[in-house]
């Protein structure tokens, strides 16, 4: 055993520093009574454990001496009561955070937030909380430092939480068919989306009538052809799918199909588009091969033959960005009731409105239209005009 005596203030053994060296307990000899830093008394001796040593202080049967001599300061304890330890939000979720601290020897001044080793925040009195606000997506580790008045720190056990990312929904257009696109019955009608996912994946595409699920795609292109239409009024929506369950519906399509006719007038006008579409030339023998740049002034059908006069056809401007014009030179009708369309190259009408034939140019609005080559058609009792154009 080695002994080591700490004189502080005079030669009578004061303070002792005691310590046992050996592997089992000893009994160390004092000179009167001495306290320990806890205060305990012994009296004459104290009895050391293997390898324990103590600190002692004379006492001299007067406890408030020892008291005097020696200051025990004690640190104070804290412990984060919220949040709980492996806690999830979402990104720009406030974190609320709140903690205990008790100082058994004095009182707590301050207690600190941090999130790693950056101070978030101070509260110099109770409660001890904190809200913090907007976190962004991540991991982060909270602890809390309370310091009391003699200036002792403890810091708590830390908690970790994790903010996760908000997931943005997927975005999603019908590209085919177009609004008010007219159809005959027993129609094939393509169906066909963009979608889009800005922080992941699309996983498919919805197609419905209404609320009716019409069918799904799992991958690029999102297009299906919807098969033996019958005629009806359908309202056609997309809803894109992510990879995070997130989903968004498209805009709605309204489209018509009309059951099929066969009519000598029918018959004459389908002659003629599909003249339009073979960029022919119109012979005066009453068969239409083409109006591409001309029209065909029309007798009253008969059954037998169809009598064509050629007028030459204006539209400007060509290509057309918000509006067109056209006319017909040589026409002579006055307040002649008319109807004009615009299809596409696939023979869907895109627009069908009702004009009045008065000698003068007609105008049409084509700002809805998306960019690309369509056919005018104007039809009267006595009159067929088309011409193509671009919309750009």
């Amino acid at each position: 055993m080695y002994e080591v005596d700490a004189h502080i203030t005079n030669i009578d053994d004061s303070v002792r520093f005691v310590y046992n060296a050996e592997k089992v307990s000893k009994t160390v000899s004092l000179n009167g009574t001495y306290v320990d830093v806890r205060n305990n008394k012994y009296y004459n001796s104290i009895k050391l454990e293997a390898f324990q040593s103590a600190i002692l202080i004379k006492a001299d049967n007067d406890k408030k001496t020892a008291e005097k001599l020696v200051e025990v300061k004690v640190s104070p304890v804290v412990n984060i009561t919220s949040p709980k330890v492996n806690e999830s939000y979402k990104a720009t979720s406030t974190v609320d955070m709140s903690a205990d601290a008790t100082d058994a020897d004095g009182k707590i001044t301050k207690v600190e937030f941090y999130n790693g080793s950056s101070l978030l925040h101070s509260e110099f009195k109770l409660p001890y909380t904190y809200s913090w606000e907007n976190v962004p997506a991540g991991n982060y580790t909270i602890t809390a430092k309370a310091t009391d008045n003699n200036g002792n720190v403890t810091t708590s056990a830390s908690v970790s939480i994790s903010v996760a990312a908000i997931n943005a929904a997927p975005k999603v257009n019908i590209t085919s068919p177009v609004v008010n696109a007219t159809y005959k019955a027993a129609a094939r009608i393509n169906i066909s989306a963009d979608a889009t996912d800005e922080d992941g994946k699309v996983t498919k595409v919805e197609y419905y009538n209404g609320t009716t699920l019409l069918h799904t795609e799992t991958g690029k292109p999102y297009s299906w052809d919807w098969k033996n239409v019958r005629a009806g009024n359908y309202t056609i929506t997309a809803v894109a799918i992510d990879d995070k369950g997130a989903s968004t519906r498209s805009a709605s399509v309204t489209i018509s199909v009309v059951n099929k006719t066969t009519s000598r007038r029918s018959v004459a006008e389908n002659d003629i588009s599909n003249a339009v579409n073979a960029d022919a030339d119109v012979v005066n023998d009453g068969t239409a091969k083409a109006v591409a740049t001309h029209a065909i002034a029309l007798k009253p059908f008969s059954s037998s033959n169809i009598e064509a006069k050629t007028l030459e056809v204006k539209l400007y401007p060509n290509p057309a960005i918000n509006k067109i014009q056209i006319s017909v030179d040589g026409l002579q009708v006055q307040n002649q009731k008319a109807k004009m369309t615009i299809t596409n190259l696939a023979g869907i009408t895109i627009k069908s409105i009702p004009v009045l034939l008065a000698g003068k140019a007609i105008e049409a609005d084509v700002t809805s239209l998306t960019p690309g080559m369509y056919i005018l058609t104007i039809v009267s009792d006595n009159l067929v005009v088309s011409k193509k154009f671009i919309k750009s």
